[in-house]
């Protein structure tokens, strides 16, 4: 990625849409990805990522020609919930001893939203 922030918070009207973190690259990937961080996923973090990414075009329509993707970075998750989480097409991160881990199984194939 070119560009990777946290904290994200994009006002549109009376409306705000919040990122923990987003990163883009405009290059010949044209990839963006927004990160929601769980220091423990329970169900309502993989809804809630489902909805920012589904809300995220109408508040950053500079990003629309861009593959969006979702990806959850966890301290600790169920085996379940992390199976859950892949079925939804999310890309799967653990978070351990302060490093950042993909944990996407090779076969895995993301959802583009």
């Amino acid at each position: 990625m070119e560009f990777v922030t946290p904290r994200v918070k994009i006002k549109k009207g009376g409306d705000t849409l919040e990122l923990d973190v987003f990163a883009y690259a405009n290059s010949e990937r044209n990839e963006a990805f927004i990160v929601e961080v769980k220091s423990h996923l329970r169900p309502e973090g993989i809804t809630q990522l489902q909805t920012i990414l589904k809300r995220f075009r109408q508040f950053a329509p500079e990003h629309k020609d861009k593959k969006l993707y979702g990806m959850l970075a966890v301290v600790d998750a169920s085996e379940d919930l992390r199976q859950e989480a892949l079925a939804n097409g999310f890309y799967m991160a653990g978070i351990h001893d302060e490093q950042f881990i993909i944990e996407t199984p090779k076969d895995f194939k993301p959802k583009s939203w």
